[in-house]
Parts: structure tokens; sequence; C-alpha cells
């Protein structure tokens, strides 16, 4: 009888946590969390924070099972590689750590950076691409560092370039001007090439998020509030058609997920404490999310490789604490 009883408390206790849309708090984080990433291959969760620490979660227990905190300042950026095999990290004092995921150890010294990154991305083959400060991209490959180039400046509060990972051959970044770039990999000195999306020139982009060949992000029609979109990416890197809007809260989305293989989409602003689910490619509305944490900032989303799981990443508002929630 007991042991039968204890059964049926765990059944229930997972019933409980597995409710559609009810979060699940992820504590000990003590700042403000930046990055979000899931290990493909063990189902893990990982997250970066401005104290200075990048946690790597036991989604079952809910339970950190690795610290990894040798940095110096805040973690301003992470990212795992397509073999999910090590993740990059960096720091305020311009330091570049690569970790080994099966021993947790620092593969060799930390690299100093010549600016502050704020955004990291791998392409499929394994070159890294960096969104620095001042508007530079620059792409770590074959163990060379180099400058690709620059944005335009014109916008002097939000300098920094989101790097988005494309499929194939081609990384995309979303510039401070609103503007999508993209390079082919298999070139020479990558350059940025013109993206163009439905060939109209009044489009501005504020995020974007990126799953294979879809591309969900929020466009502002002529300096106008706009909505969220879902556009399909044109094989060879030069553009994207635009299929669907995708409303969400009643703000500028500037933070999204995409997971096409399980047909979600996920759409949070810093301004609305409200995070929108809506299914692919037909943009119908699937989950609302109402305010995850009292009155907090929603900062960054993150779909677990299954689909199963949503990391939200929020923020006080006037505050450093931040709170990592997971939805089923």
């Amino acid at each position: 009888r007991k042991a039968k009883k204890g059964k049926t408390t765990d059944a229930i206790h997972d019933r409980t946590a597995a409710l559609p849309g009810e979060p699940l708090e992820l504590k000990g984080h003590k700042g403000r969390i930046v990055g979000l990433e899931w290990n493909a291959l063990t189902g893990e969760l990982l997250s970066a924070s401005w104290d200075g620490t990048v946690r790597i979660w036991d989604v079952a227990s809910r339970k950190p099972r690795m610290l990894l905190n040798d940095h110096s300042g805040p973690v301003t950026a992470m990212a795992i590689e397509p073999g999910c095999k090590s993740i990059s990290t960096v720091d305020s004092s311009l330091q570049w750590r690569a970790w080994c995921l099966r021993t947790m150890r620092c593969l060799g010294k930390p690299v100093g950076l010549p600016a502050e990154v704020r955004n990291i991305a791998f392409a499929p083959d394994g070159t890294m691409a960096m969104g620095m400060d001042r508007s530079h991209v620059m792409f770590v490959q074959n163990g060379d560092r180099f400058d690709s180039g620059k944005f335009d400046l014109s916008d002097p509060l939000n300098v920094r370039p989101m790097i988005c990972r494309m499929s194939g051959d081609f990384l995309l970044a979303l510039g401070c001007h609103g503007k999508l770039a993209s390079w082919n990999l298999k070139e020479s000195g990558p350059v940025p090439r013109a993206f163009e999306v439905d060939g109209f020139s009044g489009r501005k982009f504020v995020s974007a998020a990126m799953d294979g060949q879809w591309l969900l992000a929020h466009e502002s029609m002529n300096g106008g509030e706009g909505a969220a979109a879902l556009f399909r990416l044109r094989p060879d890197g030069s553009g994207a058609a635009r299929l669907e809007t995708c409303p969400g809260p009643a703000g500028p989305a500037s933070c999204m997920a995409i997971h096409s293989r399980a047909g979600w989409a996920a759409i949070g602003s810093p301004f609305v404490p409200e995070v929108w689910i809506r299914k692919i490619p037909d943009g119908t509305p699937h989950l609302i999310i109402s305010d995850p944490v009292m009155g907090a900032s929603v900062q960054h989303l993150a779909f677990s490789p299954d689909g199963r799981w949503l990391a939200v990443a929020c923020i006080e508002l006037g505050k450093r604490a931040g709170h990592l929630l997971l939805v089923d």
C-alpha cells in the first residue's frame, strides 16, 4: 500500500507540473539572464547571467547540475556549438572562454576581445559569429579571427547587431538600423550582402529568430509599431518571402523563439508581461502565458530541442533580479 500510494503521489505531482502554461521557476541566478541555450544531446538547459555565472539545469529536477563561475565580470553572451560538445561565453571584461560540456572545464586560457560582445551564433560548419560593440561582426573560423565590417551607426542607442544562425552556409544578422544582412561562409573573406524581404524597402525589424528555413521577425512599417511576421527564407540566402502575420503582445516584440518541427512560435515584449505562442505556419493562436513573474519584463525565449518546453527569462523592472521559468 505504501509503495502504491507513493507512486500515485508522484504521478499526481508529474501531472501537475505538466499543466500547459503553468510556469515552473528555476531558482539560482542573482542577476539579469542574458542567454538561453538547450543542449540537443542531453536535453539540459543552459543559462548565462550578469551574476557572472553560467548554469546547466537538469529540467526533470529543476535543479542546476553544474555552475561555471570562472568569469571575472557579468556574462554578456553565450552559445553552444552545433555538435553540442562545447559552449562559448564572453563577459564584460572582454574575455572569451570555451567550455567542454563533457568535462565542464575551460578549454585553454581566456582570449581577449577587441570590444564587448552581446550576441554569439554558430553556423552548421562550426564558424562562430560575434555581434560586437560599435556594430562590428567578428567571425572565428579555423582559429583565425577577422572583422567582416560594420553596420550603419545611425542609431546611437542600439549599436549591437543580433546574429541569427541560418541553414546551409549562411549567417544572418540584424543591425542597429533595422536591416538584415547575410553572409555566405563558403566565400573567402565573408562580406555581408543585402537581405531582401518581399522587395519592400520601407520595412525595418526590431528582433528576429530563425529555425531552418523559417524566419520570425517583428517588422515595423515606415516607423509604425508593426507586428510579428513569419517568413520563408530563400535557398540562396538573399532574402525571404513574407507568409503570415503573427500578432502578439501589445508592444514591440524584442524577444522571439521558433521551433518549426514542433510547429511553435513564441513572441514576447519587455513592455507587456505576456508571452504569446502561435502555431506555424498559419499563425493561429495556441496559448497566452500571462504575467509569468508578477510584473516582470520578458527578456529571452528558447524552445527545447523536442519542442515540449519553453524557457522564459524575465527581469523585475527597476531591479537586477533575474527569473528563469519553464513552461510545458
